[in-house]
This record gives C-alpha cells, structure tokens and sequence, in this order.
C-alpha cells in the first residue's frame, strides 16, 4: 500500500492548490476584479479540482478498506466515470455557469 499512500501525499498538494486558486478566482468573479482573468481561470480549473479530489478522496477511502482487487477497481471506476460525466456537463453546457452566477 505505500504507492496508494505515496499517491493520496501526492494528490492532497495538488488538490490544496488547485482548490485556493480555485476559490479564489470565484471570490474575483463575484466581486468583479479582474474579471476577464478570473472568470477564465474559475472556468478551467474546474475539472482538475475534482480529478484532484477524486483522486485524493478516493486514495483514502482504499487505505482504510481490507485489500481487495474487486474493490479498489470498482472505485477506480467510479471515480472515472464521475469525471466523464462532469466533464460532459462541462463541455455540453458551457454557459451554465453565467446562468447560476447572474
């Protein structure tokens, strides 16, 4: 298990960094500073929050269950799939957000 550990030290970096700039570009857009830029990086930064997150949630939940192939594919499954799927939603309404923010 140290390559799922070394993986959820890894991801956690990742997943702190992307979720301050992340957070922090929503703060800009709502408050209109810089909004070209912020409203750009909110939008990008999207999807690789929630690999991040996935990854890092995902990797703790394994270290805590018995080892278990069947297991740690079903939630490797899961985790993809979740990701294809907002990633649809992402690409097919991409004015989404302008909808929900005004």
């Amino acid at each position: 298990m140290p390559t799922i550990e070394n993986i959820k030290k890894v991801s956690f970096i990742f997943f702190a960094t992307l979720g301050v700039m992340h957070i922090l570009a929503g703060l800009m857009t709502v408050n209109n500073f810089s909004p070209e830029f912020s409203t750009a990086v909110n939008r990008i930064l999207d999807i690789p929050f929630l690999a991040a997150a996935l990854i890092y949630g995902i990797s703790g939940i394994l270290l805590r269950l018995p080892k278990n192939r069947n297991v740690t594919i079903a939630f490797a499954l899961f985790g993809v799939l979740l990701l294809l799927v907002s990633l649809y939603i992402n690409l097919a309404f991409p004015d989404l957000n302008r909808f929900i923010l005004n």
